[in-house]
């Protein structure tokens, strides 16, 4: 691909936002299909002039942009209050479900999912979970009043899902839609800490009742079931899509989300000020990381479907430290 149609490629994805599928707009203003499309973007296919200029005139993009020898990116990382939203539990949730929605429909979708807690799809499928963590959010960014109203302290599920009645089956979709596709994760061995801290500092300063304590750590409980059982068939729910898990304990990586298509990383996710992420797909920065993954991939050690001692002894340490919060 000439740098002057990769340049064009990436402007048009940053006019356009991280949770619109470029190929689908470009199918209808170029008036063609969308094989052609994506060899044009892969640099299999060169952009005739005419093309170029319908382009630059249709996303009124400077031809300067695209036509200098160093790229110039428009927008660089995007953040989920650049379009002017408003922040809180359910705004949050539908960004993701927006992005997730549109990036799982690209072909040979897989996703690269470094960690340094608990995967945020993961609490989506405990409502007590899910509201524990929107709560705590909330209270250490948002900081959005309604959602709990003036004097709420101590946190109650039912607060949250009455404020916001779409949360549960958002999370129910969300959380359907992520783990429907392949993906290979990397987690540390403290990958349970951070939420345990928070139940624990929560209940200890009385804004979070024994009972619902209890609830949340046994659904905690439930979640490594679910999660070892995944590790051990290297497969989703569903029994047929892909799941690769590796032990990282030598990487610090924040949280990052690498999507894939055709084998090509295409869009990363990262998080800034937690839980709200930026995103990109500015292909220098995209490659770069996905060459930091794969490095980390070649120096952590593989427990799906094998590495059998590694992750029994990572599951079990898990178990314990739950055991040890009750």
């Amino acid at each position: 691909m000439t740098d002057i149609q990769s340049n064009l490629f990436r402007c048009i994805q940053e006019k356009l936002g991280a949770d619109v599928a470029m190929v689908k707009v470009l199918e209808k203003v170029l008036n063609q299909r969308a094989a052609t499309i994506y060899k044009k973007i892969r640099g299999e296919i060169s952009l005739s002039l005419e093309e170029c200029k319908i382009l630059l005139s249709h996303f009124n993009i400077p031809s300067q942009v695209v036509f200098q020898e160093t790229p110039v990116s428009l927008s660089g990382f995007r953040h989920a209050t650049s379009e002017g939203n408003d922040l809180n539990a359910l705004t949050f949730l539908q960004g993701i479900q927006k992005a997730l929605t549109v990036l799982s429909k690209l072909p040979e979708v897989e996703i690269w999912y470094a960690s340094n807690e608990i995967p945020l799809f993961y609490y989506l499928l405990y409502p007590e979970l899910t509201a524990f963590k929107l709560y705590v959010w909330n209270k250490t960014n948002w900081q959005y009043q309604h959602q709990y109203g003036t004097g709420q302290i101590r946190f109650s599920p039912e607060v949250i899902y009455s404020s916001y009645p779409e949360i549960d089956k958002i999370r129910q979709q969300l959380s359907a839609l992520y783990f429907s596709c392949p993906a290979t994760e990397f987690w540390p061995k403290h990958l349970l800490e951070h939420t345990l801290n928070q139940i624990q500092v929560s209940h200890h300063t009385g804004e979070l009742s024994f009972q619902l304590k209890n609830k949340i750590l046994e659904q905690v409980t439930d979640m490594l079931g679910f999660m070892q059982d995944m590790a051990v068939s290297g497969k989703r729910k569903d029994g047929k899509t892909n799941f690769e898990l590796y032990l990282n304990d030598i990487a610090y990586t924040s949280n990052t989300i690498l999507i894939r298509s055709e084998q090509q990383a295409c869009q990363l996710f990262t998080v800034l000020d937690n839980p709200n992420h930026i995103s990109t797909s500015d292909d220098t920065i995209v490659l770069k990381v996905e060459k930091w993954l794969e490095r980390i991939r070649l120096n952590a050690v593989r427990i799906s479907m094998e590495g059998e001692r590694f992750r029994n002894g990572l599951f079990l340490h898990y178990s314990n430290r739950v055991k040890e919060s009750f």
